[in-house]
Parts: C-alpha cells; sequence; structure tokens
C-alpha cells in the first residue's frame, strides 16, 4: 500500500491531491516538527525530507519526481483512467 509521509504546512499538497483524484489506495501518515530527523524516518528517507512517497522497500521523494512516478503508473491503469474522465479530470 503507498503511503504518503508529510508535515503539515510543507509541500505535499499537490501528491497528496493527485492521489485522491486517482483514487488511489494510500495512508497519509502526518509527521509532527522534527520527526523527519528522527532514526526511524531516516532509515526511509535518509535526506529527512517530506513529501516522501513509500510502497514497501520503494521509496520516492520531491513534489515532482512523486508525480511523474505515479502519472507513469497511472498512464497504464486503466481503471484509474476511468475513474479521472468520470470525475471530469481528463478527457
Amino acid at each position: 500500500m503507498l503511503k504518503l509521509y508529510y508535515l503539515q504546512g510543507a509541500c505535499p499538497l499537490v501528491p497528496h491531491v493527485a492521489l485522491h483524484w486517482t483514487k488511489a489506495d494510500f495512508e497519509a501518515v502526518r509527521l509532527e516538527r522534527g520527526e523527519q530527523k528522527s532514526p526511524a524516518f531516516l532509515a526511509l528517507n535518509p535526506q529527512g525530507t517530506v513529501p516522501l512517497l513509500t510502497d514497501g522497500d520503494w521509496t520516492l521523494s520531491q513534489n515532482i519526481a512523486i508525480l511523474d512516478d505515479y502519472f507513469i503508473r497511472v498512464e497504464q491503469d486503466k481503471g484509474v483512467q476511468a475513474a479521472l474522465k468520470e470525475q471530469g479530470l481528463v478527457g
């Protein structure tokens, strides 16, 4: 299952909205300020930054990289494309 790690007030809004629009099965994990520098989080992302998208052992940080990779996956999933069309989000 996808997990999107974020800090309130940071910049995870765009991937968060994209995951909602595509009806992705994901968990939003809110971190407390400073928690991104904890040993547990640094084990996931040595840069200690958010947003961070994970899927099992796979991790990806930075908005543009997350969107680029995620929408490549979306393009390959006809069910997601149909859901986006149904919502009027794509033509």
